[in-house]
């Protein structure tokens, strides 16, 4: 398996996270400043996503 789709995809799907709430918060709020901060459970959670779509994609990837 290829830890460099693992890294991404937690990269990507964190940086989504981080947008989304920090969108949700600042409305809720009305603070422009306001960032949202992601939780241990947040991470584990992002780590296991991203390892079972790495998983997910070397299963299903077509082999040529």
């Amino acid at each position: 398996m290829n830890p460099i789709i693992q890294y991404t995809a937690f990269e990507q799907l964190k940086n989504l996270l981080i947008q989304k709430r920090t969108e949700r918060l600042r409305a809720a709020a009305g603070a422009a400043a306001a960032v949202a901060v992601l939780s241990d459970l947040d991470f584990f959670l992002l780590g296991a996503v991203s390892k079972l779509g790495e998983l997910f994609l070397y299963l299903f990837y077509p082999k040529v």
